[in-house]
């Protein structure tokens, strides 16, 4: 477990849009935590021949605020990912 602050950060961060036929939201809350240990990703239209497709995903920090990821991903995903961490 990571350190705990004396009161909750109750501020939230929300997310949604409506890309292709589809609807989605999001939110987090940093809580209880020193620090933010989880993030979010959430892409519209991947690229190459996956435009079609969005990828979703939720990411458990486990304790801290680098979250474990995927050891190779797609640089856009990888890139989209990141811009999220620094987003929260």
């Amino acid at each position: 477990m990571g350190a705990l602050l004396d009161k909750p950060k109750t501020d939230k961060y929300n997310e949604h849009g409506d890309w292709n036929g589809l609807r989605y939201g999001l939110a987090s809350m940093q809580g209880w935590r020193i620090e933010m240990e989880d993030a979010h990703c959430a892409v519209m239209g991947l690229p190459g021949q996956l435009k079609e497709w969005a990828f979703f995903a939720v990411f458990d920090g486990h304790a801290g605020e680098r979250v474990n990821f995927i050891q190779k991903p797609h640089p856009f995903i990888a890139y989209s990912f990141r811009f999220n961490l620094q987003q929260n």
